[in-house]
């Protein structure tokens, strides 16, 4: 066990969760009203005016390194100049929308900062989420275990079922909730109940164990000489091991050499040290 007050703390946690999602045939065309309805937009590259409208305060993304990152072949699919059902259809709105998260020992502030969803070739779909943690020098532990929370849309153990999420003056007591009937109130008609057939406990379809995919940012505090993140956090990274349900950070793998073997065969090191001259 890592005690908190000895891990490393946090100046900035960006995240995305991600949900992909089925779409009941032939209903694209409805869903895509109810979304410009509902204040989303539709994204283009050549709408430079939303390289930092999406991504929270002093964040920009440059549209057409964007472009550029991607083979030209697959660029008009994925950033398409016209309405092709055909390609990935991308709906955007800023959400702006400060909130907590209650856990079992400590709560979080953050914000939504804007939502995605992007309509697929074959009737798929994906919602993204993003979410900035306004708190400042929170243990690693800390952010890892909201995470964890935030990405279970329903109940599936003791710390789901008491974390609550508090947005303008509204509670509730499950992700799921928040999402479905809150942020994108109206995605749900949408989605095909067709995969869930014959589940005995599923009640949203097309995604693994009722979880969020996520995707994030973690900028470490310097002045704790953090020379380099160890195997260790970057492994409970990978898996989102936050506190246990005493409040303690644990990690998810005891074996120390199947530890280093996962981070070694999955970390991406390219940049992961800075040479010097």
């Amino acid at each position: 066990m890592v005690e908190l007050h000895s891990e490393p703390t946090l100046h900035t946690a960006l995240l995305q969760f991600i949900f992909p999602f089925s779409i009941k045939p032939g209903q694209d065309k409805e869903l895509i009203a109810s979304l410009q309805k509902d204040g989303f937009t539709r994204f283009f590259l050549d709408n430079k005016e939303l390289e930092n409208a999406y991504y929270g305060e002093g964040y920009c993304v440059s549209h057409e390194k964007m472009e550029r990152s991607y083979l030209p072949f697959a660029a008009h699919v994925l950033f398409p100049r016209e309405k092709d059902s055909d390609s990935f259809r991308r709906f955007s709105r800023v959400n702006d929308l400060p909130c907590r998260l209650e856990m079992l020992f400590e709560s979080v502030n953050f914000r939504i900062l804007s939502t995605d969803v992007f309509l697929c070739p074959f009737e798929l779909g994906f919602l993204t989420i993003r979410v900035a943690i306004e708190e400042k020098n929170l243990p690693f532990s800390t952010v890892l275990e909201f995470a964890d929370r935030f990405r279970t849309l329903e109940d599936v153990c003791y710390q789901d079922k008491h974390a609550f999420i508090h947005c303008q003056e509204k509670s509730f007591g499950r992700v799921e909730d928040f999402v479905f009937k809150n942020l994108v109130s109206g995605l749900e008609p949408f989605l095909d109940p067709a995969e869930i057939d014959g589940a005995y406990f599923e009640t949203l379809p097309f995604f693994v164990d009722e979880r969020m995919l996520v995707q994030a940012f973690y900028g470490f505090n310097r002045e704790e000489e953090l020379d380099e993140i160890s195997v260790e956090l970057r492994y409970r990274a990978s898996q989102l091991d936050g506190l246990t349900i005493d409040g303690k950070p644990f990690t998810s793998a005891s074996d120390p050499e199947y530890i280093e073997q996962y981070t070694r065969e999955h970390c991406y090191s390219r940049w992961g040290r800075t040479p010097i001259i």
